[in-house]
């Protein structure tokens, strides 16, 4: 430009894409006051060009969730995995938008936290609750989140409806 050579860059589009995965979903009634539910994702991307199959942008490891809930009456308890699986640097997008300056060495380490919830419900429209989220006070992050979550914590509620 004004006789000054210029690098010159532009976006191009990818000459296609393949994305495959699946969603898992289980519930079995174990006993009459005890049931399990589970859930599990999984997914694949790649983008196709001239520098052969790279990972998409925002592709998620393998992630999932399970509880076990009794129930008797007018109170519950319920138990909660909560996992998520490793996602090795060779599948991060060299975009940079799944916050690569994250992860370690590595990847992403896989995670598993446990919550415990119970709940007792007083009146027709008034029930407390009393939470321990991330029980083993495990540190974690979510894929692509930037941010650390919360470590251990606890919380009582009362809920009324009217």
């Amino acid at each position: 430009y004004d006789g000054k050579l210029s690098q010159v860059t532009t976006n191009v589009n990818q000459n296609s894409t393949f994305i495959y995965g699946f969603y898992g979903q289980l519930k079995v009634k174990l006993f009459p006051l005890l049931q399990f539910y589970s859930t599990l994702n999984y997914t694949y991307g790649r983008s196709k060009g001239s520098l052969g199959n790279l990972p998409l942008d925002h592709i998620p490891p393998l992630f999932g969730k399970s509880n076990l809930v009794f129930k008797k009456d007018k109170a519950s308890l319920e138990c909660t995995l909560q996992y998520n699986g490793w996602k090795k640097l060779k599948n991060y997008s060299n975009s940079g938008e799944d916050n690569l300056q994250y992860a370690t060495a590595d990847g992403m380490p896989s995670w598993l936290i446990f919550n415990l919830r119970s709940a007792y419900q007083i009146a027709q429209k008034i029930q407390i609750q009393a939470s321990i989220e991330n029980l083993f006070d495990k540190n974690y992050r979510v894929f692509a989140s930037g941010i650390s979550s919360a470590g251990r914590n606890t919380s009582i509620t009362l809920r009324g409806s009217f």
